[in-house]
Formats: structure tokens, sequence, C-alpha cells
């Protein structure tokens, strides 16, 4: 509309902010800073109340007495998430995740209604489960309000899982912005994620029955593992960059399943599926003593 003066006025919770900005021709990106002070946090269940503000942004018109040329209203809550060495905090105090694993509430994830999203946010909460991990997919909006509303922290990964071609990296670091984009004033979600299991190997129920196919498999998944490939070193570390640029206030996993590997020995987290597709749950204990780093 051309060079001009403009108000923008934020509102959240009681705290009321005016600025005016110059704007040049064509379009304009502006950035600026509201301080709430003692604003009432937001708590995940397990450690308090989970506090919700409205918050508004409009853009007003000084030359039109005032006029309001575009407004946003959206809820939001304030905290802080940190993770060191795998432990959590919320607004400085530590907390031992419990949690699982969350798959679309249907098949059809469009033809779920607004309250079996919030069931299952419920049934993670009668669980005692303070985290659920939307698992390879962005779910509706009605369960990310729930797990706002109730104090029900999030891993939220994109919907990415397992190998892609290489035409692939441009559109999921646009993705990934936009996730952050569409999801980011949610204060459950605590973590984002940007790949699981980034490891191009066809798994075949056929293959299960026998144990060679199975050794062969395995041996290519621990190469997988261990060695540089283009999903796992490439696409993961560019998707992870672009969320990091949208959201600086999050921790950022660039993919989930992935053990210790050269050549820094970091990883992620472990899928040790005892009692899932091999062995037993007890069989775990012995195993991690033996690979303490896992």
């Amino acid at each position: 509309a051309g060079p001009r003066t403009v108000g923008l006025h934020t509102t959240i919770g009681d705290t009321d902010h005016r600025l005016e900005q110059p704007l040049a021709d064509g379009t304009n990106e502006v950035e600026w800073t509201v301080t709430v002070e003692r604003p009432e946090l937001w708590w995940p269940r397990a450690l308090g109340t989970p506090t919700m503000h409205d918050l508004s942004v409009a853009v007003e018109l000084p030359a039109e007495g005032g006029e309001v040329s575009d407004l946003r209203r959206l809820r939001t809550g304030l905290r802080q998430i940190r993770m060191r060495n795998w432990i959590a905090s919320v607004n400085g105090e530590r907390l031992f995740l419990k949690g699982s694993n969350q798959g679309p509430t249907r098949m059809a994830l469009g033809e779920a209604s607004g309250a079996e999203l919030e069931h299952d946010v419920d049934l993670a909460l009668d669980a005692g489960l303070d985290l659920l991990r939307i698992h390879a997919h962005v779910s509706r909006p009605e369960l990310y309000d729930a797990a706002d509303d109730k104090g029900l922290l999030l891993w939220q990964d994109l919907p990415l899982q397992w190998g892609y071609a290489r035409s692939v990296r441009r559109q999921a670091v646009r993705q990934a912005a936009a996730a952050v984009e569409l999801l980011g004033h949610h204060p459950s979600i605590a973590v984002w994620c940007g790949h699981n299991e980034p490891m191009s190997i066809q798994n075949d129920p056929e293959m299960w029955g026998d144990p060679k196919q199975l050794r062969r498999m395995a041996a290519k998944a621990l190469a997988a593992q261990q060695l540089p490939t283009w999903n796992k070193t490439v696409l993961d570390r560019s998707v992870r960059r672009s969320l990091e640029r949208a959201d600086g206030t999050r921790p950022v996993i660039a993919h989930s399943g992935v053990l210790p590997h050269p050549p820094r020995l970091d990883g992620t987290d472990s899928h040790l599926y005892f009692g899932w597709y091999h062995g037993h749950e007890r069989d775990l204990p012995g195993f991690l003593a033996r690979l303490p780093r896992l």
C-alpha cells in the first residue's frame, strides 16, 4: 500500500504494548519484544497449573484514526523448556518424563472428532504420563489445544520416517519452518524432532520367519546406524538447522532412533525393541550394562 507508519498493538493477559513502526513499500518483516512482568507461568500437570493467556496483535493505521488494518488472536502459555543430557526441565524445575508414542487418532485423521482427539490426551494423563510423542505426523488443532489446556507435554515429530530420495531436502526444510509457524505458539510442544529412524531398510513381514534374512537385515541396519548416509548426515542436518532458525526456544533433535556413531558418538534416543521385535523386556538391563553408552 506504499510507505507509511503503523501502530503495532500487542496484548497478552493484562499487558498492553504499543509500538509505532515505519514501513517501506512492499513486504516488511518486523520483530519486537513484549515484556510481561511476573507472568503466571504455564506448567505441565505434574509440576503445577497450565495457565494460558489470550494474545492479540493488531496493525493500526494512525492516519485513519487508529483503524485496525489486520488482527490476529491466539492462546499461548509462558514457560521455558530446556533439555541437557536428555534431562528435561520446565521453568527451571527438572522433570523425569514418562511418555508414550502417539499415532494418528484415526487412520483418516481428518475424520476424527474433536472429542476423540481430546480423549487421547485424557487417556495419557489418566495413565500418569507427562508426554506424548506425536509420532511421524502432525495432528489436528484439537489435540494441541487439549494438551495446552490440560498440561500434557508433546514431542513433535515432522512427518519424516525411514529413507528418502535426495530431491526431498528442499521441501523438508520448507515444511520444518512451516511446522514451527503453525504450531509454535503451543506451550505443550516441548521438543522438535526432524526425522524418525532415517534408515533405508526394507522391512518385509515375510522375513520375520527366516533367520538368515533377519540377520542380513540386522547387519544392514547396523551399517546404516554407524556409517554416514545421505538421510542421516545431510537431510537431517538441514532439517535441524531449519527448525533451530525458526525456533530458538525449544530443544531440537535431528533424528530419533540413531545409536551413538562416529565421529562424535553423540547419538539420539535409542530404539531398543526388547519384547517387541525380539527377546523380552527383561533382557534390556543386561544389554545396557554391556553397552552403557546407550
